[in-house]
């Protein structure tokens, strides 16, 4: 390939960059941009393009700006002067994924995709455990104050407070299930006895 072909041929997207980077799969990413997975599969592998509209959906999905989207320009930002949200900021400087955050903080992942994007914000409950999460104060990581606010040295000890109350919940659950499954078993029993009986 020369030099020429080089300068007309279609920069590869970053789509397969972009999910890596979010955590998400192809399934996860069709499910939330209703952009069939054949359709992204595609994308992923550079051998189609994406059109307008879907470009506009996937930049929009992933916060990046179009042109960042598409290959053609090295800044994310969607206008140019845009930052990344706090919450962008913080589960890319984790270097984890929104699955994993999903599961450590009990919130929903699709729920945390969303408030990632920036489609909506953090309840107020939400909001406590992504900031002891991150160790921050609620209202950096709402995007209230720009300089960092570090959370009560505790935080993560919140976070595991949390895990293991649900840990019990879970047991309890379970041995409520055990126990009614005995009692049938029991009146069971005690029936096929009085047949004994009579």
């Amino acid at each position: 390939m020369d030099n020429n072909d080089l300068l007309f041929r279609k920069p590869p997207n970053r789509l397969e960059k972009l999910m890596e980077d979010h955590g998400v799969t192809l399934k996860e990413v069709s499910k939330n941009t209703g952009i069939p997975i054949t359709t992204l599969s595609g994308y992923k592998k550079n051998q189609r393009t994406p059109k307008k509209n879907n470009a506009e959906i996937l930049a929009k999905y992933f916060g990046v700006s179009v042109a960042y989207l598409m290959g053609i320009d090295d800044a994310p930002s969607i206008d140019g002067s845009k930052k990344m949200t706090p919450l962008q900021s913080l589960v890319k400087n984790s270097k984890l994924s929104l699955k994993e955050i999903s599961e450590t903080t009990g919130i929903g992942y699709s729920t945390l995709g969303n408030y990632n994007q920036g489609s909506r914000s953090p309840n107020a409950k939400n909001a406590q455990l992504l900031s002891e999460y991150f160790g921050v104060s609620i209202p950096y990581l709402l995007g209230y104050e720009e300089n960092f606010t570090a959370n009560k040295p505790n935080a993560t000890i919140s976070i595991e407070l949390i895990k293991e109350l649900y840990s019990i919940s879970e047991k309890r659950a379970k041995l409520l299930q055990e126990y009614i499954e005995l009692d049938k078993k029991e009146r069971d029993i005690i029936k096929q006895i009085k047949e004994i009986v009579r």
